[in-house]
């Protein structure tokens, strides 16, 4: 008997002392486990969120989000430098507009709050520039990054899981998923900013939507309604912020007031996932007909469609592109199976999201040189304006590879990944899916005539200049002004050349744009002949727009890069004083232009692609607008270098009526 009861008081010793282990040391999944384990004698602060949701059943689902944070954690971190943080003293100046001593007293006096948009930008200007000063440049300060899972505390992300449930229970929000709800909700931070408290304050800022949505089960609704706001306080622009090498915290956002595409996103975030909308950061990593990329937001609706919009400029189902994209990725909190492939950099956190947000089509290419090194997978690459950039891959099958979801209307160069040569023609992809080759035909040739070498954007010329009055007059006030021209349709960023029906003697000759365009212009030239210039003094508005030093003088100093841009918005005038009265028999001009266009004295080359390389058709020096290369390859691209100055340039081809196409 006293052998029974010893064994039976051993076993329940044993069980009690299993069961205090299993308390003492929860059973984690493996990708969680290690995430622990990653995370050093921050294991402390995660073990610490993770027994905080264990207490009750309430909180298991909080507890699977707590698990989910901490197990994707690892490839998070903050950009720091303790330079960058002396940075804050700038934020907290323009949080509160206090303008340094040595800025001008027009800047000192406006208001906190401007209702003129540019002369608050000016005021940031000056103070960034201040610090900047006392500081130096922040993108040459040496980067350390402090990775989220050795540093984050229990107490900011207690609080993130928190309020981001809280957030989840709104109305427009109880139609996500678990799994949406994580991805696009939950996460507590945007980019490689430096981590802070932030869901508490966006949360009471946007506490007023409860009793403003017509239809609050409606995300849409809600995400256009933030998004106006946004549009309120915050205005886009690119400038210094460039200079920045970290993103901005939630709270400098709202200091600041502005930044660039990728701000835009970033505030939209903040904002819109502090009131339990699933908002997506959709990023382009390369143009497929420039350079560059973007970043722009995406909410789901309830029918699980992500709809695009841009953070306090364009809303929902109102997001446009400027140029073509090739490939568009969401990014998620998560790790995904399929990790993105971008310029050999690999995007562990990136789903396939191109279709949602433009035409695409699959492409299966047919390569055309031998896969010497055996490359396993090949790329397809747009051009950036100067080398070819891979912008998605596909598995090698034959002598072929099948590339899904692509960009339509755009040129692209399959290249093999390993080797990185080239393992096909360039082709074009038309918004159909259909493709055509561009491979140079030297038995039929033809004559290219090119006025630039990159591709134009109207807004400039068309929307500063249709309407826009040239006068003569004999008084300075221009009080007596006769119309000789009248510029009237769509510009094109080259010089216009108007012979005038003129005979009467003037001493002043001058320029007004249409109502609301400060009369924007580049240059000026009046003749009394065809070819003999009238000389004289430059008259007119004083000042500028925005005081920098685009006055009367920079449309006539024969420099097409620098404009006149009045100080008034309707109503500037710019002219020329004549050394002597003069009849005005033709006229010379340039909208404001980026300096693409072919320019008289500059020397150009002509090049196309030949199989795998660019090749040269000649050198000219340019002695009018045009430049005319005869003899050139039918069915090739080209691109055109300007070798004395400028730097941006563009493929392009030669359609049927001889035009330049860039792509």
């Amino acid at each position: 008997m006293k052998l029974i009861r010893s064994s039976s008081t051993n076993i329940w010793a044993t069980l009690f002392l299993f069961l205090i282990l299993i308390s003492c040391n929860p059973i984690y999944n493996e990708k969680l486990l290690q995430a622990l384990e990653l995370s050093g004698k921050n294991r402390v602060e995660l073990e610490k969120v993770l027994a905080y949701y264990s207490k009750s059943r309430e909180d298991k689902v909080k507890l699977k989000a707590a698990e989910f944070l901490i197990s994707n954690m690892h490839i998070y971190s903050s950009k720091e430098a303790i330079q960058l943080d002396k940075f804050d003293a700038f934020f907290d100046s323009v949080g509160t507009m206090e303008v340094p001593k040595y800025c001008s007293a027009n800047v000192r006096k406006s208001s906190h709050i401007d209702i003129n948009k540019e002369i608050q930008l000016e005021k940031i200007y000056h103070i960034w520039n201040y610090y900047r000063d006392m500081y130096g440049p922040p993108d040459e300060y040496h980067i350390n990054y402090k990775n989220d899972l050795k540093n984050i505390s229990a107490d900011l992300l207690i609080e993130n899981i928190d309020y981001a449930f809280k957030a989840w229970e709104y109305p427009w929000a109880k139609h996500l998923s678990f799994e949406q709800f994580c991805e696009y909700v939950l996460p507590y931070r945007f980019g490689n900013e430096r981590l802070e408290s932030w869901r508490p304050i966006y949360m009471e800022k946007y506490q007023w939507l409860i009793d403003s949505v017509k239809d609050p089960t409606d995300p849409v609704e809600v995400c256009r309604l933030i998004n106006r706001d946004i549009a309120e306080w915050f205005m886009f622009d690119g400038g210094f912020i460039k200079e920045y090498p970290r993103d901005f915290t939630p709270t400098q956002l709202l200091k600041l007031r502005m930044g660039h595409c990728r701000m835009q996103s970033a505030v939209a975030s903040f904002a819109m996932r502090s009131m339990g909308l699933a908002i997506a950061h959709a990023q382009i990593l390369q143009w497929g007909n420039r350079n560059m990329g973007h970043d722009f937001s995406a909410v789901l609706s309830k029918e699980g469609k992500f709809i695009d919009f841009l953070g306090g400029e364009h809303d929902p189902g109102k997001n446009r592109f400027g140029t073509t994209p090739a490939k568009i990725y969401n990014e998620t909190f998560s790790l995904q199976e399929k990790p993105v492939l971008v310029r050999d950099i690999v995007k562990a956190n990136f789903t396939e999201a191109t279709p949602y947000y433009t035409k695409t089509a699959d492409v299966t290419v047919n390569f055309s040189f031998p896969n010497t090194d055996n490359s396993k997978y090949a790329y397809l690459c747009v051009f950036n304006n100067k080398d070819w950039i891979p912008v998605h891959f596909a598995k090698v099958n034959g002598n072929k590879a099948t590339f899904k979801d692509m960009g339509c209307n755009l040129v692209y160069l399959p290249i093999y990944r390993s080797s990185g040569y080239v393992s096909g023609y360039p082709f074009i992809l038309y918004n159909e899916g259909n493709v055509h080759y561009l491979k140079a035909d030297s038995l039929k040739t033809i004559s290219a005539v090119l006025k630039r070498k990159y591709y134009w954007d109207t807004y400039w010329a068309d929307s500063l200049m249709d309407g826009g009055k040239f006068q003569g007059a004999n008084k300075p006030d221009f009080s007596d002004a006769e119309d000789l021209y009248i510029f009237k349709g769509n510009t094109e960023p080259v010089f216009y050349n108007t012979s005038i029906n003129n005979t009467k003697l003037y001493k002043y000759a001058g320029y007004m744009g249409p109502e609301g365009t400060n009369s924007t212009i580049s240059e000026i030239v009046f003749f009394e002949n065809q070819n003999k210039e009238i000389k004289g003094k430059p008259v007119g508005t004083p000042g500028d727009y925005l005081n920098k030093g685009y006055t009367v003088e920079k449309a006539f100093d024969k420099d097409i890069l620098t404009y006149f841009d009045g100080k008034l918005i309707t109503g500037s005038r710019i002219g020329l004083k004549f050394n002597k009265p003069a009849v005005i028999k033709k006229i010379r001009f340039m909208g404001r232009n980026d300096g693409n266009c072919v320019e008289v004295g500059d020397k150009y080359e002509l090049v196309y692609w030949n199989a795998s390389r660019w090749e040269s058709l000649g050198f000219k020096t340019a002695t009018s607008d045009t430049l005319i290369y005869r003899n050139c390859p039918g069915n090739a691209l080209l691109l055109l270098h300007n070798h004395t100055k400028g730097k941006q340039e563009r493929i392009f081809t030669i359609n049927e009526t001889g035009d330049q196409v860039f792509w």
